[in-house]
């Protein structure tokens, strides 16, 4: 499975499992930083590791082995051994990039408007290839198209196989004057000048600005370190990039 996949599904994992206790990201994050310290924590240093956790449970680059960790101070804990049988070790549908993925995707939308974008972007990505780690923004109306949203994700399109197939990909879904939603355009070989992209930081005039990951000279194929915020911008429906400034080098053991 791909790496990013395999992280994802970890992260996935521990938020059900933090969900079908009640536990919010910051409750876990202070349990696990005192229950792992010999000595007192000081109230900033939990509220500086709740902060660390929270970026941890989304970043593609976070280390397995850690969320591994995560997973397991979880579901050790003696509240998750309350549950009983019906939840316990009860775990997720790991996504793996093709069709099978569409209803989980779907039901883990963040609200109604972005599951009925991501209906028909997932539908749309999952029958041309593989198809993870979806990202979805408004953009700009336009003098025809009510509503317009890019969707990014990173796939390999046509199932050509291996780790110098896969990269992001976009379609831009508009909803008519009749509140339709459909694919009106797309680029599988999206230049963002990026290896992978994080986040989408925003949209305004036209410029949209993104952060994500490109290689160091050393770097492997699969493990991309430099972070990087770049600005592309689009006209007539073109997308140029613009921009690409370093923000820093990822560490891959936090």
């Amino acid at each position: 499975m791909n790496r990013k996949l395999e992280i994802l599904n970890l992260q996935r994992q521990i938020k059900a499992d933090l969900k079908i206790l009640n536990w919010s990201i910051a409750s876990f994050s202070s349990k696990y930083l005192i229950d792992n310290n010999e000595y007192d924590v000081e109230e900033y240093d939990v509220k500086t590791f709740q902060e660390r956790v929270k970026k941890q449970l989304v970043r593609a680059t976070t280390n397995q082995e850690l969320l591994l960790k995560y997973n397991n101070f979880i579901r050790n804990s003696d509240e998750y051994k309350k549950l009983g049988d019906e939840y316990a070790q009860r775990d997720i549908q790991p996504l793996t990039g093709f069709i099978s993925d569409y209803v989980a995707l779907l039901n883990e939308a963040q609200d109604e408007t972005e599951r009925k974008v991501l209906a028909v972007a997932a539908a749309h990505a999952l029958s041309v290839g593989t198809a993870w780690d979806f990202h979805v923004t408004p953009i700009n109306h336009d003098d025809y198209y009510d509503t317009r949203y890019l969707t990014l994700w990173e796939g390999d399109i046509g199932h050509g196989g291996g780790s110098g197939c896969w990269g992001t990909a976009m379609c831009e879904v508009v909803q008519s004057h009749w509140g339709v939603l459909f694919v009106r355009r797309t680029d599988y070989f999206f230049n963002t000048g990026l290896r992978t992209v994080n986040e989408i930081l925003g949209f305004n005039d036209g410029l949209l600005k993104l952060r994500g990951l490109d290689y160091d000279n050393d770097d492997a194929n699969n493990f991309p370190s430099l972070v990087y915020d770049v600005e592309l911008l689009e006209q007539h429906g073109v997308w140029s990039l613009t921009n690409k400034n370093l923000v820093g080098k990822k560490c891959f053991n936090k």
